[in-house]
């Protein structure tokens, strides 16, 4: 499998931040561009990394373990 290492960046930075629209300020990166990028490392691994909630996201159990 032949995945971006991008994406592991973006998924650890959110993953650590707990949030994508805070994650925009060290990535730089804009937040539809980051929620496009979680999605197409989620749908390449076949897992759900997060859950989205109002205040921001957390990590699924397979999320942790990525993480």
């Amino acid at each position: 499998m032949n995945i971006n290492l991008d994406l592991y960046r973006i998924f650890y930075e959110v993953a650590k931040i707990g949030s994508i629209s805070a994650a925009t300020n060290v990535l730089f990166i804009s937040q539809p561009a980051i929620t496009f990028q979680i999605k197409k490392l989620e749908d390449k691994l076949g897992i759900d990394l997060f859950t989205r909630t109002k205040h921001g996201v957390v990590l699924t159990d397979e999320g942790k373990i990525l993480f």
